[in-house]
């Protein structure tokens, strides 16, 4: 499954001020809906690795490639084997910003199964619901200030 899944939202928000609650160290704690702890191992830009512990009890290592200051970064997002390269960039909308968050599966369970066409669409209907609460998470923290509550947003059989 090499298909990009990409999903973006707008905010009120200044391309600056997004920068700074994504580029912080352990930004995931404040505004991911179903993260239990984000630990930065070594965060210094391109070349920071941090560690993603889901609701679920499931740990995620997180190493950053490439670093582009004030507008986002790629990152790769490891279990017990490489499982995705993930995208984060912040778009000027006029005197605001939006976020898209892609991510490029880097897995494909079930690849000689008969259905895995459905397997396909739904992997992608969970990544697409994920994200979009990430990004629910992400708006919640830029305007209240406050960190999300486990499952604001619903919960994810994968995560939560």
């Amino acid at each position: 499954m090499a298909t990009a899944i990409t999903v973006s939202k707008p905010y009120a928000l200044e391309k600056s001020e997004m920068w700074k609650i994504i580029s912080e160290p352990g930004n995931l704690e404040n505004f991911h809906p179903f993260c239990k702890s984000n630990i930065p191992i070594l965060w210094c830009g391109e070349g920071s690795v941090d560690k993603l512990t889901y609701l679920n009890g499931r740990v995620f290592k997180r190493e950053f490639h490439a670093w582009f200051e004030g507008a986002g970064y790629d990152l790769f997002f490891i279990g017990e084997k490489p499982m995705a390269e993930v995208s984060w960039r912040i778009l000027r909308e006029n005197e605001f910003c939006s976020v898209r968050i892609t991510i490029v599966p880097s897995f494909s369970p079930f690849s000689t199964f008969p259905l895995q066409p459905l397997v396909k669409l739904y992997m992608r209907k969970k990544l697409e619901s994920y994200l979009k609460c990430v990004l629910e998470g992400l708006e919640y923290f830029a305007i209240n200030r406050q960190k999300v509550v486990p499952n604001q947003f619903g919960k994810n059989s994968w995560f939560s």
